[in-house]
């Protein structure tokens, strides 16, 4: 399930300037994540940030056609789209009631405010073979080495010999994590780019676009809930199904 927020900055009435906000600004919502987490369920919120486990939701967040990108800042109009996926009901309820009910966030210089929230329910996956669209950048850590993130063959770049490996047991980690039965999942790029990622004061190259992904619908559809990649909670790797 996913629940799509509307944020609006606040600002004077009279303001017609951009806001902006840096473009290392998922720490931003990271935070109200937590913040919501800490409010509505402590025993959660010790499970999940206390100790090392994998937690089922990832995020994507857009700030419009209009937004641009200059020395180290985006701009934009005011208006933000904050998409939040996840298989845990538990959470999804969380993150609703607390936003619902609390309206006003800081995120970093401004203030933002919930203007509208939609939950929406996405069709289950049944067949073995399906097409996803990046919503948030997907990072692939190596296993090799850990600062290390590799990427597939895209549109301007010839591919890291061992995404795929990489990309296997990154896959292979996340099930047995949530003592799922491994099973594979082949990863083939469709429409891809090599973009560059500022996150946590580090720089990461990572893929955008369209890609297919086969494996059984059980794991597919857990892609599609919670995320795929590395830092997915840290906002990459969120993903809609194109067909």
């Amino acid at each position: 399930m996913m629940i799509r927020v509307d944020f609006q900055i606040i600002k004077n009435k009279n303001d017609d300037s951009k806001v902006f906000l840096p473009v290392d600004y998922r720490s931003g919502f990271m935070s109200i994540i937590k913040s919501v987490t800490q409010s509505e369920s402590s025993i959660c919120y010790d499970i999940y940030f206390g100790h090392r486990v994998v937690k089922p939701y990832t995020f994507a967040v857009y700030f419009g056609k209009n937004s641009t990108i200059k020395n180290e800042y985006i701009f934009f109009n005011g208006h933000i789209q904050f998409n939040f996926k996840t298989n845990s009901k538990g959470i999804l309820l969380w993150l609703y009631n607390h936003l619902y009910r609390e309206k006003k966030f800081p995120l970093y210089n401004l203030v933002v405010e919930v203007k509208n929230i939609n939950v929406i329910k996405e069709k289950i996956i049944e067949n073995n073979k399906i097409i996803f669209k990046t919503l948030s950048p997907l990072l692939v850590r190596s296993h090799e080495n850990p600062n290390h993130y590799l990427c597939p063959k895209c549109e301007n770049f010839d591919g890291d010999e061992k995404f795929y490996e990489a990309f296997k047991f990154n896959i292979k980690e996340l099930l047995r994590n949530l003592n799922i039965e491994y099973n594979e999942v082949k990863f083939t790029p469709i429409r891809m780019k090599k973009i560059t990622i500022k996150h946590m004061g580090m720089i990461f190259p990572a893929g955008a676009g369209i890609f297919q992904l086969d494996g059984i619908p059980e794991v597919l559809n857990l892609i599609n809930q919670i995320g795929l990649g590395s830092r997915r909670t840290q906002g990459f790797g969120m993903v809609e199904v194109v067909k």
